[in-house]
């Protein structure tokens, strides 16, 4: 299980598994006694256990191989917050033995639940609905008909409007759901976590000389947030090479702080830019490294819904890759969603009041694509719900589809 850094691993793991033994491998001395045991050993100490940050000690992990592979009885979790080592020797040492399991920063449909034990699972929001039904031949037509022709009209709104409202101030980290907390003492905290990040996870990652040119990167990136990634530019605003630039970003990636959507092509002629789109992974850690927290700017209101968006996909295990368009005739597309079926695709605005005008780009999009388009989805902050069956194009308030 791997994840951003207080995303609740350690937390579910020893909840979902109390019987298993809990091993912090952050603590050096602990880590050079269990390398210095032999694999019998660590099978008979430890027959079922929790490795957490399993990522300070790669090299371990072929020992939990050996230990597993001469007593198969063995059941082991391995837990970190960085992917980059960690994943590449699990793919060496562990491949056919093991399954990989992402958890993200709550969502807001998470986040409009009360978390009790007892509590019934929460709702499955109309975004994943869509999406399974795409995903299995289902007629957009019949699922548009289901919907209220305004968002207030559903008895779940009120609830799923809250939600978002918090999403878009704080961002989904569990830690901030606690009780006590102010919108001051919310910010402080992710401040620190900011820090934290830099300080503990990049020394997983890489061996930085010094993290200045790291700190301005992440800044620049930071502030282009739902923007087209143009390296040498990036390169040039931290001063940095652009090689350097594309390493730091590979960083932010695969520690989870930034996701990365490549742009979809399949006609070279018709391909624009070979640039991806780099969005902020958490809405909150993203206000609190350009200090903004004021009302969303459209760049940023676009950033949420996209990261959003794929952490659900990501959440509900859907057979989905993420893209975005960009095309030579001025043709651009915030988001795309593969599925084997076919396409969704997904424009967002952070407006009250949409128009055709602010579809344009989805109309007649099946064209350009190799597989059929299933359905568009313009997003906004409009509560009024309206569907184009002629241009399969579905007009949805943020919060009722994300809710």
């Amino acid at each position: 299980m791997t994840g951003a850094r207080q995303t609740g691993k350690s937390t579910l793991l020893k909840a979902l598994l109390p019987d298993y033994r809990y091993v912090n491998l952050d603590d050096p001395a602990l880590r050079a006694q269990l390398l210095s045991l032999p694999a019998g050993q660590v099978a008979a100490a430890y027959p079922s256990a929790i490795w957490d940050e399993v990522q300070k000690a790669p090299e371990f992990i072929d020992k939990i191989k050996a230990a597993h592979d001469e007593w198969p009885q063995t059941r082991y979790v391995l837990s970190g917050s960085s992917q980059i080592r960690l994943l590449k020797r699990v793919r060496e040492s562990l491949a056919g033995r093991v399954a990989l399991v992402e958890l993200d920063p709550l969502t807001v449909v998470e986040l409009g639940s009360d978390g009790a034990v007892d509590s019934p699972p929460p709702r499955t929001s109309p975004l994943l609905r869509l999406m399974a039904a795409m995903a299995h031949g289902g007629d957009l037509d019949v699922f548009a008909r289901d919907l209220p022709p305004a968002a207030e009209l559903d008895q779940h709104y009120p609830q799923a409007a809250a939600a978002w409202d918090r999403f878009v101030r704080n961002g989904g980290m569990p830690a901030l759901t606690a009780d006590g907390y102010t919108d001051e003492s919310r910010r402080e905290w992710l401040t620190d976590y900011a820090r934290t990040y830099l300080q503990r996870d990049l020394a997983d990652l890489a061996s930085l000389n010094a993290l200045e040119p790291f700190v301005r990167v992440q800044q620049v990136l930071a502030a282009r947030s739902g923007y087209p990634v143009n390296f040498s530019d990036v390169a040039r605003s931290a001063s940095v090479s652009s090689i350097t630039a594309k390493h730091y970003l590979e960083y932010l990636s695969v520690s989870y702080q930034v996701m990365v959507l490549p742009p979809w092509f399949r006609n070279t002629e018709k391909r624009l830019t070979k640039m991806p789109k780099v969005v902020m992974a958490d809405p909150g850690v993203h206000r609190a490294l350009l200090r903004h927290y004021g009302e969303p700017t459209g760049h940023e209101f676009e950033s949420m819904v996209t990261a959003e968006v794929c952490k659900q996909c990501r959440a509900a295990d859907m057979d989905a890759q993420w893209f975005h368009l960009r095309t030579a005739d001025g043709r651009e597309v915030d988001l795309l969603l593969e599925l084997p079926a076919g396409f969704v695709a997904i424009e967002v605005k952070q407006a009250t009041s949409v128009s055709m005008a602010d579809a344009r780009h989805l109309r007649d999009l099946g064209a350009l694509m190799d597989k059929p388009l299933l359905a568009a989805l313009l997003v906004s902050n409009q509560t009024r719900i309206t569907y184009h069956p002629e241009h399969k194009l579905l007009c949805v308030p943020a919060a009722y589809l994300l809710g």
